[in-house]
């Protein structure tokens, strides 16, 4: 006679490495070096859906990965509250939709986020709409796709944040369907050229 108990643990093991078709998988690739013509220096980045026949840990270049928008972040200070980006590593995020904000009022797509979870010390780390440095204590701006690298040291075209948020939504919402899919991304700072 089978122990389902161990046998549903093995199974588990077995697979818990395993990406499967619903996870949603994304990877932010910072510019290694910061843009220093705002007044503080800026991660300039791209964030890129990662198909799931890939491992998010092994992907080593953006060739052949699809990119949804541009980020910007504040640099890395020794991971400060308010003021800090978030250090490099493989996250799990949550989708938030509830109105914490004035501009979020009565807008649901600039109220829908992705918050970072297991972030400690550090908490409330999300990747969310914005147009200018003002939006970023320490989380990742979703700017659109110009090409304007400077877009954080000014207010930038109203309709390009939402059509980033826009895009990373319906990646998201296209791949998970239940509170049992995940949602991984992973930060990493690469040398970019254009």
């Amino acid at each position: 006679m089978i122990n389902v108990k161990n046998y549903l643990m093995i199974i588990f093991t077995a697979t818990s490495g395993l990406v499967f078709a619903s996870d949603a998988q994304l990877l932010l690739v910072r510019d290694a070096n910061p843009n220093k013509t705002c007044d503080v220096p800026v991660f300039n980045g791209k964030l890129y859906s990662v198909p799931n026949n890939q491992s998010l840990d092994d992907v080593s270049s953006v060739v052949g990965l699809n990119m949804l928008t541009r980020t910007q972040e504040l640099p890395f200070e020794d991971n400060a509250s308010g003021r800090s980006s978030i250090p490099t590593g493989t996250y799990s995020a949550n989708i938030r939709e509830d109105q914490t904000k004035s501009w979020m009022q009565g807008k649901p797509d600039r109220a829908w986020r992705l918050e970072l979870i297991n972030t400690n010390p550090r908490s409330a780390i999300q990747f969310h709409y914005g147009k200018d440095k003002s939006w970023s204590k320490g989380c990742v701006i979703l700017t659109g796709n110009t090409d304007n690298v400077g877009l954080i040291c000014r207010a930038g075209d109203p309709d390009t944040p939402d059509g980033a948020v826009t895009a990373v939504r319906n990646y998201v919402n296209g791949k998970v369907n239940s509170s049992s899919d995940s949602i991984r991304i992973r930060i990493v700072e690469w040398s970019v050229s254009e």
